[in-house]
């Protein structure tokens, strides 16, 4: 199987074909998802630099366990923004944007994956 969001091979290869538990955890992703994003594209319009470096390092590594590269640069960078200097959150909701992209093209993927899981 091949998907553009994330890398399905090591994604298999770390749940060692235990299918039940990576079912759950796209289960439960779908779930929270929302939430998640919520909170970070809060905390950039609240400028909650601290807030924020939390958000996204918490989803990056959401991102790390679902082997989605794209998106997790994408949280590294947003948390990389609310640890620097800059006073324009103008690139911190420029990233946010992508990222809302990346994770509404993995959402789409992963329930392909569950498909192909669920009718295996």
């Amino acid at each position: 199987m091949s998907f553009k969001t994330f890398q399905y091979d090591r994604l298999a290869l770390h749940f060692l074909g235990d299918e039940e538990i990576l079912l759950d955890m796209i289960t439960a992703f779908e779930e929270g998802h929302m939430r998640l994003l919520e909170g970070i594209a809060a905390a950039i319009k609240n400028h909650g630099r601290a807030e924020l470096v939390i958000k996204a390092h918490t989803f990056k590594g959401i991102m790390s366990g679902f082997f989605a590269s794209l998106a997790y640069d994408l949280c590294l960078e947003l948390e990389e923004f609310a640890k620097g200097n800059s006073d324009s959150y103008e690139k911190a909701q420029e990233l946010y944007l992508e990222l809302e992209d990346q994770v509404d093209q993995l959402i789409t993927e992963l329930r392909t994956l569950k498909i192909k899981l669920n009718k295996a």
